[in-house]
């Protein structure tokens, strides 16, 4: 692999990255002490704390005018860039991600709400989408520059694991603002032109329900995630509690089988009964006696089958006894 002369130099000099990094780190902070962009800074915290955009009069203007945005994307650029002209190798100190034909650049965070630069470039053979997927987000954005083909979804109607889709096609170019309510509505870019650049703003729900992907030809659901980062960790650490055969961290399973989203209160009794089948059984039957559980049929109907299967964990009733925690998630 080659590497640059240039930047094996930066490696082994450290007081020149420390150095660059001070320099970054000043540019950002002067660009947030920009009258104008201290303005969208407090209306964004306005906008985390539940304020609704149209009484914002400045972040609205933001994402509703072109020239309100071009201004403010190049007050970031000039001050950053002024730093990258000096020092070409230098880390910008925002949140990036890219990934064929697209990247993003997070400007601003605060809680729930993000204030994004999105690129989009062609990516050949990519193809027309089949599925579209459903967040529980507010998304607004407003097109910067240039040109591209794209869809609008809607949920007209919806059932457990099927919905009926509207869709309209779209041409978008500069000055071109698109909203999508959250959980009914998503937008999805498949044709680009040269490059189609958006200022975006989001904001997630404070307990937001699964993103939902559903096929388009069909409506049917194809696959469902979880929305929730304390959920999430919440279904890794019972991976790994599980897989490590940790039995004593059988009432913390027991706690998170009791509340929570349904789907990571299933995962957990079925780690309790790999842990301990006689006590996975007890919790079992716990959720399957509570009339307003909407787990009591799927519980009621696993339990039947293990008592027909294994009648031996069925001696007497089991308990996990007082949970010191009552919901961990």
């Amino acid at each position: 692999m080659r590497i640059d002369p240039q930047l094996k130099a930066l490696r082994s000099d450290r007081a020149s990255q420390r150095r660059i990094q001070a320099e970054m780190d000043s540019a950002k902070a002067a660009w947030r002490k920009l009258p104008s962009t201290a303005k969208i800074l407090a209306q964004i915290q306005g906008y985390a704390g539940g304020e609704s955009l149209d009484r914002l009069d400045g972040l609205a203007e933001l994402l509703r005018n072109a020239d309100a945005a071009n201004g403010f994307v190049a007050a970031w650029t000039k001050c950053m860039a002024r730093v990258l002209r000096r020092n070409p190798l230098g880390q910008i100190p925002f949140q990036q991600s890219s990934s064929p034909g697209f990247v993003i650049m997070q400007i601003v965070a605060n809680g729930p709400v993000s204030l994004s630069l999105l690129s989009y470039a062609p990516r050949p053979g990519s193809g027309v989408p089949s599925s579209a997927s459903f967040a529980d987000r507010e998304q607004d954005e407003i097109v910067l520059a240039g040109a591209a083909k794209g869809w609008m979804h809607g949920i007209a109607d919806l059932t457990k694991d099927k919905a009926k889709l509207a869709t309209s096609e779209h041409d978008w170019s500069a000055g071109d603002c698109i909203r999508t309510v959250a959980q009914t509505q998503s937008r999805q870019i498949f044709e680009v032109e040269g490059h189609f650049t958006l200022l975006q703003l989001v904001r997630h729900a404070s307990d937001p329900r699964p993103t939902r992907e559903y096929a388009l030809d069909t409506g049917a659901l194809i696959h469902q995630a979880c929305a929730d980062k304390r959920t999430s960790q919440a279904e890794m650490a019972l991976a790994v509690l599980g897989e490590m055969r940790r039995r004593d961290a059988l009432p913390a399973i027991a706690d998170l089988a009791k509340c929570g989203p349904d789907h990571l209160r299933w995962e957990a009794v079925r780690h309790a009964l790999a842990l301990d089948p006689i006590k996975g059984v007890s919790l079992l039957s716990e959720i399957a006696g509570a009339p307003h559980d909407e787990l009591r049929i799927p519980a009621s109907r696993l339990l039947a089958k293990l008592a027909d299967a294994h009648p031996q964990l069925f001696p007497s009733p089991q308990s996990f006894g007082e949970s010191r925690t009552p919901c961990p998630v």
